[in-house]
């Protein structure tokens, strides 16, 4: 058989540089390379150590000798994946693209469908696992746990989840019945897909010595949750509130330009919102806000509160004095990158965040300024924090 050239794409070299991290046992590896041309790489192998170049000819040689197809980019993907899956690192990894998981809708705030997540359980019934808020599933009184046996008199026991998802997109925003099995009793109920923004956030006026006290409740850092968090904290100063209670209990993060936007409308020009540290260099990012906010902050975080969570309280704690009350947070003080090569898309660790003065709570979280457990008499939390405003 006629041998054949390397043949490389650089974007295949770049994920063989990669991959090879996985196998290689020095530590430094990947000390420098530069892009080549497929003419010029099979002259600068030099430029790689040993492993990585055992690696690339024993790839060619399955290139060259595979009976079947051999598909590059799948194959390349995978190894991508496996690079990244192999860290050792629980934050870094490949990312699911499924756009209907509830995490993904819930941080793009904007839904298009019934909204509902639903999962087949062992004899692939169809169940209802959680509502979405304002969603026309919501409206028409789907609730979780419910049992979806129907559409449209059509029987849908025993459909996987991906194609009953399939065939209500396909109803074109048409209203639907679903007949839903509920605590042994079969009902019927009329619902449509629609587009619809998601509340990230929710707000209300408390009382507290005849004082108005604002509150605001943020579930998730998404692409939407500035905007509104700025619409939620306006219709409260119109209230004349003199203190505010932020709550982010069991808020597990999301977008960090998110938390940043928040700070923003909260801190003044130049003030600092936090600090990465890749391990060469502390950075700053700071706020481009116009005041800061002069009544008292009070913030609310548990175990469940995460990464943008525990950067905006620490970042209002520390600029602000904000006060915290409740158990200390979950302690992820890391920023990944996301990255996207073919099919997959990826996420990795790349530096460190710290507050504003440069404190770490990687993996020990914020401890609150009042310790308050939950109990089952209520929100005694939230009662707690009102009381900081006597």
């Amino acid at each position: 058989m006629k041998s054949r050239k390397l043949e490389f794409k650089t974007c295949e070299l770049v994920i063989i540089l990669l991959a090879i991290c996985i196998f290689s046992t020095l530590t430094g590896c990947l000390v420098g390379y530069k892009l080549l041309t497929n003419k010029t790489l099979s002259k600068n192998y030099s430029l790689v150590d040993e492993d990585l170049e055992h690696f690339i000819n024993e790839y060619n040689e399955i290139k060259k000798n595979y009976y079947g197809t051999f598909d590059s980019k799948k194959i390349l993907s995978n190894a991508l994946s496996a690079v990244v899956n192999s860290l050792g690192d629980k934050y870094s990894g490949k990312i699911d693209l499924d756009s209907n998981t509830s995490d993904s809708i819930k941080l793009r705030g904007v839904y298009t469908g019934v909204g509902i997540e639903i999962y087949n359980d062992e004899k692939l019934n169809i169940i209802v696992n959680s509502v979405f808020k304002g969603s026309p599933a919501d409206t028409s009184g789907i609730k979780k746990g419910d049992i979806i046996t129907k559409i449209n008199g059509e029987n849908v026991t025993g459909t996987l989840t991906t194609n009953l998802v399939s065939k209500i997109k396909s109803l074109n925003n048409n209203v639907f019945t679903l007949e839903i099995l509920r605590d042994g009793k079969y009902i019927n109920i009329s619902t449509k897909s629609d587009t619809i923004e998601l509340k990230s956030v929710t707000y209300k006026v408390l009382e507290q010595n005849n004082k108005k006290i604002g509150y605001i409740n943020i579930s998730i850092f998404a692409n939407n949750t500035a905007k509104q968090f700025k619409e939620a904290l306006s219709k409260l100063e119109d209230e004349k509130i003199e203190g505010l209670i932020v709550d982010v209990r069991d808020n597990p993060g999301g977008y960090l330009e998110t938390a940043i936007e928040i700070s923003d409308l909260l801190l003044n020009k130049d003030k600092v919102i936090y600090k990465t540290n890749d391990g060469d260099k502390i950075e700053a990012t700071y706020s481009k806000g116009k005041k800061d906010y002069d009544n008292k902050i009070v913030i609310l975080i548990n175990n469940g509160s995460a990464s943008a969570s525990e950067l905006l309280t620490l970042s209002l704690k520390e600029n602000l004095n904000a006060y915290t009350v409740g158990v200390t947070s979950y302690g992820k003080g890391t920023v990944q990158e996301v990255k996207k090569y073919n099919n997959i898309q990826y996420k990795y660790t790349t530096k460190l965040w710290l507050s504003p003065s440069g404190k770490s709570i990687n993996e020990t979280g914020i401890i609150p300024d009042l310790e308050v457990k939950p109990d089952n008499n209520g929100d005694n939390q939230l009662q707690s924090a009102l009381k900081q405003f006597n």
